[in-house]
């Protein structure tokens, strides 16, 4: 047998490699929900006492910016801040790592901001540009500084599709236009 028929022999019988297996995406930090942020839901108290508990192995400092907030950092890297109401419970988280997923949303600090047909309303939390759906848990902030009336109309909001989302936002309650996440007002008695 000569040995270019040896040599086809033992080519046709191997098989190639398989491809190598895609890097596998490693499981994000924690989910944001409608009814949760990772392990706090709106019956976790925002104190550090409770959320140290709650976050063992992170670093839980206070933070004194107009009022004491909670800022959650890992080896050195802000994760986000837990910032209470005047009750001590949750009013909002802020988010500012892309490491957290955000159920339902294809949202991530960091990502281009593309879904203005879905929020209903986009406005001024101070000098943050946030948009959501009125009734959601979840909200965004965007890499635009805000000034007050300049998100009203659909072609303002049109504007702010591709520019970066700087921070995610859960709220307990259902977010309301001008609610900043806390319980609407009620309504006066005739």
């Amino acid at each position: 047998m000569s040995r270019w028929v040896l040599a086809l022999l033992v080519t046709s019988c191997t098989r190639p490699a398989p491809p190598p297996a895609p890097a596998a995406k490693p499981p994000p930090l924690f989910t944001i929900r409608d009814d949760a942020f990772g392990p706090l839901s709106a019956k976790t108290p925002a104190t550090l006492a409770a959320l140290r508990r709650v976050f063992a192995g992170y670093d839980v400092v206070p933070v004194n910016d107009e009022g004491v907030e909670y800022r959650v950092s890992k080896a050195g890297a802000k994760l986000f801040e837990v910032i209470p109401d005047d009750t001590g419970a949750i009013l909002n988280i802020h988010v500012v790592t892309p490491e957290v997923e955000i159920a339902g949303h294809a949202w991530r600090v960091g990502a281009p901001f593309r879904d203005v047909d879905t929020n209903t309303t986009c406005e001024c939390w101070g000098d943050q540009t946030v948009c959501f759906k009125a009734g959601d848990h979840v909200a965004v902030a965007l890499s635009k500084i805000c000034r007050e009336g300049t998100l009203t109309s659909m072609r303002a909001r049109r504007a702010l599709v591709g520019l970066p989302i700087r921070v995610a936002i859960w709220s307990p309650r259902p977010l309301a236009p001008g609610g900043y996440g806390e319980p609407a007002p009620a309504a006066e008695a005739p």
